[in-house]
């Protein structure tokens, strides 16, 4: 069916699977009373850049970013962990999928296992697809950042907000813009 093979070709499993987890994610930032932002927020950016690249890279693997979210809720206040659960578990399909992901992520490794090792020749394109996983997990922390902020102006604090902003304001902004996303079809 041509239909079926344009669709599975402009989203192939993998993205679509990762579209879930970044929703996932969204839903829980909207779910966050305003007073606990703040909180997440700087947790979020204690992490190391590389995780905050590759959280926001539209190619970045659902394993990837669930295991991301994982090591960001264990780093919360309980205070703020709390809502974040409550949406986890509003949608524990998608929950249970994300975290599967992050559970069997194949990651490259420098021992294959036995009877998988290759001819001796020269090198093949597994490992530019090994590099893109090594590049894509959250395992490469060594990563520069090249791109992001370089453009902001204005008044912000270390975590790139206002701290003159109403967070309450911002969250309903944010909620109001991200609806149609969000939504149930």
């Amino acid at each position: 069916d041509p239909h079926d093979a344009a669709w599975a070709a402009l989203w192939p499993p993998e993205r679509r699977a990762a579209r879930e987890v970044h929703l996932l994610g969204v839903q829980a930032l909207l779910n966050l009373p305003p007073d606990q932002l703040a909180p997440f927020f700087r947790a979020f950016f204690a992490l190391p850049p590389a995780a905050w690249h590759a959280f926001l890279d539209p190619d970045t693997p659902p394993g990837a970013l669930a295991r991301t979210m994982l090591r960001l809720f264990a780093t919360l206040p309980n205070r703020t962990r709390l809502p974040l659960a409550r949406a986890a578990l509003a949608t524990p399909g998608v929950s249970g999928r994300a975290l599967r992901s992050a559970m069997n992520v194949p990651t490259a490794s420098a021992h294959p296992p036995p009877g998988q090792a290759e001819h001796a020749g020269g090198m093949s394109d597994d490992t530019r697809r090994e590099n893109a996983v090594l590049n894509h997990e959250d395992l490469n922390q060594t990563e520069t950042i090249q791109s992001g902020m370089q453009g902001a102006t204005g008044n912000a604090d270390a975590n790139g907000l206002d701290p003159d902003v109403d967070l309450g304001e911002r969250v309903e902004e944010l909620r109001e813009n991200l609806r149609p996303l969000t939504e149930q079809k």
